[in-house]
């Protein structure tokens, strides 16, 4: 699975439209899946579920930082898949 982007310049309250793509073995796009986005910091958790774009293989998912700090965040292909660390944000409203 693939994140189109990572979160730089995101501020707390602001959207990070990302599109997943999600290929089986040998490269072929899995559809039917129910993609997600995990972000969290200590004392918080969010979950923002993926939607299909139309195109195979490939959702897309807004995310919400709903505060500033540094947050973890994790793509899991499928509510019962296991999950990747993918990094973490640092807002540049709180870091200045």
């Amino acid at each position: 699975m693939g994140l189109d982007s990572v979160p730089d310049g995101i501020r707390a309250g602001e959207s990070w439209v990302v599109r997943l793509t999600i290929l089986q073995p040998g490269r072929t796009p899995l559809e039917g899946v129910e993609p997600e986005v995990t972000i969290s910091k200590p004392g918080t958790t969010r979950t923002f579920a993926a939607t299909p774009t139309g195109h195979p293989g490939v959702y897309r998912a807004s995310v919400v930082f709903p505060s500033a700090g540094s947050w973890r965040y994790v793509d899991r292909p499928a509510r019962r898949g296991a999950s990747r660390g993918r990094g973490s944000l640092r807002d540049r409203d709180h870091h200045r």
